[in-house]
């Protein structure tokens, strides 16, 4: 059986990840910045919502304070920024 087209997107979400990751399965708060201005610039408006958007918004994820998140943490970050978006947009 082949995957829908929404499966496809949730495993290359999950790819990208990945990408920006080190070996402790982990991206820091750089690795997100530069993944997020990579691939997700129309997401950011920074006309709108100012420079230190993304790092705020890490900041709260990373609850115990190492400069990095897990993929959980990941998916609530893009979570927020795209229902910002969605949020913007209607």
């Amino acid at each position: 059986m082949s995957n829908s087209q929404a499966e496809k997107t949730l495993m290359d979400l999950i790819k990208l990840f990945y990408k920006y990751t080190g070996q402790d399965d982990l991206i820091a708060k750089l690795g997100l910045l530069i993944m997020m201005m990579e691939n997700f610039p129309n997401f950011l408006m920074p006309d709108k919502r100012g420079t230190d958007y993304l790092a705020n918004l890490f900041e709260t994820k990373d609850e115990n304070g190492y400069k990095k998140i897990d993929f959980y943490k990941f998916l609530s970050t893009l979570g927020g920024v795209v229902t910002n978006y969605h949020r913007d947009t209607a």
